[in-house]
């Protein structure tokens, strides 16, 4: 009889959640940034709560990670829609 295969983990990006250390490190260095909240008093301002998740999506970006918009799940490059990759 043929054994099923084994179940593979499925690969995940360097980054899989925003309390990483790194993660949490850009996220307090985009807060210091000109459209942080720290500077309240310019026109542009992001809410505190996109920093981590900012912060993790550029550096999974760096690292060949995007996030799927379909199914809401972190893939590499290559596994993208044409359609998508021309957004990356």
């Amino acid at each position: 009889m043929d054994q099923p295969e084994a179940h593979q983990p499925k690969p995940q990006p360097p980054y899989p959640t925003t309390s990483h250390f790194v993660v949490t490190q850009l996220a307090k260095d985009l807060d210091g940034l000109a459209f942080g909240a720290a500077d309240w008093h310019f026109n542009f301002r992001t809410d505190p709560n996109y920093y981590a998740s900012l912060a993790q999506a550029v550096l999974n970006a760096q690292a060949g990670w995007f996030l799927d918009m379909r199914t809401r799940e972190w893939v590499l490059r290559e596994q993208l829609s044409d359609e998508q990759k021309a957004m990356t």
